[in-house]
């Protein structure tokens, strides 16, 4: 990114339905966005499945645009392979 700073990504962020409203998603992106400004990132992308029209509300309200970037994923085929990562 600029000056090859960092930038983060959160993926799969649930609040459980019954402690929705309570402020802890807002709590939970308050922290990351902290931890984002300290090490220097230039911004905070977040994924959602399309469906998630309660989440993409809420990921605006918490400050998020929905209109200047679209996200795209290609799922890859497990390999049958070991993992070089799995020892």
């Amino acid at each position: 990114m600029f000056a090859f700073r960092p930038y983060a990504v959160l993926e799969n962020v649930v609040v459980v339905e019954g402690q929705r409203g309570k402020g802890i998603g807002r709590s939970l992106f308050q922290y990351v966005e902290d931890i984002a400004t300290r090490v220097e990132c230039t911004k905070i992308m977040v994924l959602s499945s399309s469906y998630r029209t309660d989440a993409h509300t809420f990921f605006v309200r918490v400050g998020f645009n929905a209109e200047k970037k679209r996200g795209f994923v290609k799922y890859l085929p497990r390999s049958s392979r070991p993992s070089a990562l799995s020892g």
